[in-house]
């Protein structure tokens, strides 16, 4: 992503940003973006819409780029704007950036969703489940789905009088990917797309895997998981401890004192209401003890005083 980062950062100067603008309007006289989406380090839903808005804008991208590099007269400037249609006009790039832009358009409504006050963390998972499910579908479909993807960068660069071609393969190969193909359409499938949704949905799995922990450990806080006829078995003390790493901050309580009060709030006659209400009650409990054992040990000072 660093040939797209320094492409914004080109383009961010008023000058070069008037070029690319005016080749926006001639090339693609109905888009409604006008400039570039800067990379985003934290920004997640940001790093999304920049490599999609840097795919749609390509054509006009390597048009403004071949402008400026002609007619323009500072070297810098000239220097720059050759080095990046260089990286830009290769069909590695272009094809992995639309490998990027395609799996970016699925994830991207999860992290708009992410970052929405109100959404529960079972809500999340849910959508997290459904995204997960659609780039599946993707890895399982490889050929199918990557031959569609593929097209778009074809007649892409067919615009621009480039090839697409395989790098050159060797023997014996260390340093990039030298997997065996008869066309750079199958090449790109096994070198990039596989790889990358297998890393993406690895990249998923570990993300969400804790949370899912502690959704199902949250279940066992309501009252008809929290009473039944076992009892408090290890089952629920492997949760209540799970509970306690994840919520240690709010408990502000030993995991052998949280887990000794989820066992007593588990035997009572009248179970909590809800998840929030059993935290709550165990929070009191817990203050309580401390309490009880303060005012005895006072007690018992008090007793010994002649």
């Amino acid at each position: 992503m660093a040939v797209t980062q320094s492409s914004d950062t080109f383009f961010a100067y008023l000058k070069s940003l008037i070029v690319l603008v005016t080749t926006i309007n001639l090339v693609s006289p109905t888009e409604k973006a006008t400039r570039l989406v800067a990379l985003c380090p934290t920004r997640w839903v940001e790093r999304h819409t920049s490599v999609l808005k840097f795919f749609d804008l390509l054509l006009a991208i390597v048009k403004a780029l071949e402008k400026i590099s002609e007619t323009w007269t500072d070297k810098e400037t000239v220097s720059s704007a050759v080095a990046l249609l260089n990286s830009i006009q290769d069909g590695g790039f272009i094809v992995t950036l639309k490998i990027v832009a395609a799996v970016s358009a699925v994830s991207a409504p999860l992290s708009v969703q992410l970052q929405s006050k109100d959404l529960d963390l079972a809500e999340a998972l849910r959508l997290a489940d459904g995204v997960k499910e659609i780039l599946q579908g993707m890895r399982t479909k490889a050929e199918e789905r990557f031959h569609d993807i593929f097209e778009e960068p074809e007649i892409l660069c067919k615009g621009i009088d480039m090839e697409i071609k395989m790098p050159r393969r060797a023997q014996q190969q260390l340093y990039r990917c030298n997997v065996p193909a008869e066309s750079p359409e199958e090449y790109f499938k096994k070198a990039v797309y596989i790889p990358f949704i297998d890393h993406f949905l690895v990249q998923m799995e570990e993300r969400f895997l804790a949370h899912k922990n502690t959704l199902s450990c949250l279940g066992s806080l309501l009252p008809k998981k929290a009473v039944c006829s076992e009892g408090f078995n290890e089952e629920a003390r492997n949760q209540a401890r799970i509970l306690h790493s994840a919520y240690e901050s709010v408990l502000k309580c030993s995991e052998l004192e949280y887990v000794g009060e989820m066992e007593t709030c588990t035997s009572r006659l009248e179970p909590p209401r809800n998840a929030m209400n059993a935290l709550d009650m165990q929070r009191r409990n817990i203050s309580w003890s401390a309490d009880d054992a303060q005012s005895s040990s006072i007690d018992t000072r008090h007793h010994r005083d002649p």
